[in-house]
């Protein structure tokens, strides 16, 4: 006959494995969390590693026989898989690349470099065919990227985190204490706007036609007024920033009002340039027939404090300028990386004109100079007439990465509901 347990053991059994069965769990939840989001290097919950920082996997193969330098780049590779590329701590980035025999040069170009202005070489490790380059980013950095190998740009083939910009795709490096914004993501169980088209809108100034996009927010009532955002490049602002996600995501939370959206597309990349410096008849025919559309059509709130202008780089410029000779219609700019070194005359129209009762959100990235430089400027105007304003700096680039992640900093500030 088989001997019983004490009655204390047998509790204490139960007891140990019951706390087996939640560590397990919490570690479960914890490593789901890291799916897709690269461990930082002085994060420990992994250890041990064979390669805790790019320096002992320098160490490790300078130090290995020849027979063994393979199986060490091998074995480095393999293990950083699980913590992402490029390889970071909270100041550091190291940009990674295995070529074949015939790779000669390796370029590291993005929003760090001026793209193509300043690329960074690439290091061959000697006597193999991976190449890299450490580079010193801040702890919050988010910036595109891409590598030119011989000559061809290509992305980061050891990195699966990309961000699209106007010209494709960008490999994509957030430093450790980067947050990836929740907004721009498309939640399937919260309410939706709708999606209102009206092609061949026509301009009698410039004697064109576009096609323009309207946002209803969810649960549109015509008994209810609501207030209205013009977006230049619109269509970017739709497919690039996720923007149609952000006022869904932002209005379900309760922490805006709800609103409506007009995404205004140039006509051309080149026409873009002549429409969006300060040009005269490009802004009578938005702030004349387009808003005039839109008020005709839709239950909006016709007051310059619910009406809001927002554009990135030229998009912004254009948008200050609109905004500030129509205060009468527009309340609300905010200024996106404005491109203020191309043409600063709205700069100077803003220092030595009427002071207009206009809220101005301005925000520029620390990784685009000139742009930053701009801005800069504005915001001392802006200073100096006793505007309301708000800034924000984002340790980031010129780039639709960093637009779309801060799009709801304007909306929040100028709708809080």
């Amino acid at each position: 006959m088989k001997k019983r347990l004490p009655f204390r053991l047998e509790i204490a059994g139960i007891v140990l494995i019951g706390i087996l069965l939640v560590s397990g769990l919490i570690l479960a939840y914890l490593n789901s969390l890291n799916r897709g989001n690269p461990i930082p290097l002085d994060d420990d919950s992994l250890t041990p590693r064979e390669f805790p920082t790019f320096d002992d996997f320098l160490n490790a193969y300078s130090e290995a026989n020849e027979s063994e330098k393979e199986r060490i780049i091998t074995a480095f590779l393999k293990e950083q898989e699980v913590y992402g590329f490029p390889m970071t701590n909270l100041t550091h980035a190291t940009f990674i690349y295995l070529g074949t025999p015939p790779t000669e040069t390796v370029l590291v170009v993005g929003d760090f470099t001026e793209w193509g202005n300043d690329p960074k070489t690439m290091k061959r490790l000697e006597g193999s065919n991976l190449f890299y380059l450490t580079w010193e980013f801040d702890p919050d950095a988010r910036l595109d990227y891409k590598f030119v190998v011989d000559g061809q740009w290509i992305l980061d083939p050891l990195n699966d985190k990309t961000v699209m910009g106007g010209f494709g795709p960008n490999s994509e490096l957030a430093m450790p204490k980067y947050v990836q914004p929740e907004e721009i993501k498309y939640f399937p169980d919260i309410p939706h706007g709708e999606i209102k088209y009206h092609e061949n809108v026509y301009s009698p100034q410039l004697s064109n036609s576009r096609t323009i996009a309207v946002y209803l927010p969810p649960n549109y009532d015509e008994a209810k007024q609501y207030p209205t955002i013009y977006a230049h490049d619109g269509l970017e602002f739709m497919t690039l920033a996720n923007m149609t996600n952000v006022l869904d995501y932002l209005i379900w939370k309760g922490e805006i009002t709800p609103v409506i959206a007009v995404f205004i597309p140039p006509i051309s990349g080149e026409e873009r340039i002549s429409e969006y410096n300060p040009n005269e008849k490009f802004a009578d025919f938005i702030s004349t027939n387009i808003v005039s559309l839109i008020d005709s059509m839709y239950s909006t709130i016709q007051s310059p404090e619910s009406r809001a202008m927002l554009g990135v780089s030229l998009g912004a410029l254009i948008a200050a300028y609109i905004g500030y000779t129509r205060a009468e219609i527009f309340g609300n700019i905010a200024s996106m990386s404005g491109a203020y070194w191309y043409n600063e005359t709205i700069i100077l129209q803003i220092k030595s004109g009427d002071k207009e009762s206009i809220k101005w959100y301005v925000d520029w990235g620390t990784y685009e100079q000139d742009i930053m430089n701009g801005s800069k400027q504005l915001v001392q105007v802006l200073e100096d007439r006793n505007y309301d304003y708000i800034i924000q700096e984002w340790h980031e680039g010129h780039s639709w990465g960093n637009w779309r992640a801060h799009v709801d900093e304007a909306l929040i500030y100028f709708f809080s509901s």
